[in-house]
């Protein structure tokens, strides 16, 4: 809960109740009393119509002598207005204070979609990685199914070229015993 008497939204009007918006100053906000004021409406305004404080002068009439303290109880009230409530800092007119608030939320704003960006790119990196890793095991199954086919391919080529040089030798073994035995003439009759 926060008081009107501690906000920099807390204003009075200057010259007139139409006159411009001005800062209500340290005492009118400690005492309520508009006799040092100067030439200021001395019914308190809130800048940011979040609450309707000459509505709240009007009403409050109930054993109450004087202007000063009708003003202290209105803006010494506990009022729910934290969404909007800026600290008063003396020397600040209440449009500055909302310039000064707008600026924190545009900085807060900045930073919160600065860590939304930066979760953001955390997050596709880290899809990114997966996705890559992904595709490594992909490729590597691929290569391993690939190598394994021609493992057998190249077995299955061992075994028949195996065979096949085996068997050559095995007759050109059995062709140069015969010739040596000297039985290759006399099937063909090339040899003397």
């Amino acid at each position: 809960m926060n008081r009107c008497s501690g906000c920099g939204f807390l204003a009075l009007r200057k010259g007139t109740e139409f006159g411009p918006l001005i800062e209500a100053p340290k005492y009118f906000r400690e005492k309520g009393d508009f006799a040092n004021v100067g030439d200021l409406h001395a019914i308190p305004r809130c800048f940011v119509m979040q609450w309707d404080l000459q509505k709240d002068y009007d009403e409050t009439t109930a054993g109450m002598t004087g202007k000063a303290s009708k003003v202290k109880d209105v803006i010494e009230r506990e009022r729910d207005c934290t969404n909007v409530f800026v600290q008063w800092r003396q020397g600040f007119t209440p449009k500055e204070h909302a310039e000064m608030q707008d600026g924190r939320l545009l900085l807060d704003s900045q930073i919160r979609r600065e860590d939304e960006d930066r979760k953001w790119r955390a997050q596709m990196a880290k899809e990114d990685r997966q996705w890559r890793e992904s595709q490594e095991e992909k490729a590597e199954s691929r290569h391993n199914e690939q190598m394994s086919a021609m493992r057998g391919m190249h077995k299955r080529e061992m075994l028949v070229m195996g065979g096949a040089v085996t068997l050559a030798i095995f007759v050109i073994t059995i062709i140069g015993a015969a010739i040596q035995a000297g039985w290759f003439p006399k099937w063909f009759g090339v040899f003397h």
